[in-house]
């Protein structure tokens, strides 16, 4: 799991202690960025490792009928799909799933973390 003490910024460019007009306080915001990058990442690498991954959406996507059970299809997988077309959007993962005849498509975007307003 990330680790906001373990965060480590990739670009120290100065923006967030001007936003603040606080180096200490840009800082722990790139730091705070960084971990929560980090946090979507390592999520995104769990869902990977737990479903059969489609290595090439194309071909996959020719077959009628698919196997049975869940496939995952990969951002990069779906950015280099000639059949499909998201006209800028890019989903990071299609969920394609099998099970008793029926054939569902979920198109996922994720998001680390939910805000109930009330």
């Amino acid at each position: 799991m990330a680790r906001l003490r373990d965060a480590k910024p990739k670009n120290t460019s100065g923006s967030y202690a001007r936003l603040f007009g606080n180096e200490a306080l840009g800082e722990l915001a790139s730091k705070i960025q960084s971990a929560v990058i980090s946090s979507g990442s390592e999520l995104e690498s769990m869902i990977v490792e737990a479903v059969p991954n489609i290595p090439n959406l194309d071909t996959f996507l020719e077959q009628e009928i698919m196997p049975e059970g869940v496939l995952l299809a990969r951002k990069r997988e779906i950015k280099r799909s000639r059949t499909l077309d998201f006209s800028g959007s890019e989903p990071d993962f299609m969920v394609f799933k099998r099970r008793k005849g029926e054939q569902n498509c979920h198109i996922v975007e994720l998001k680390d973390g939910h805000v109930n307003r009330h």
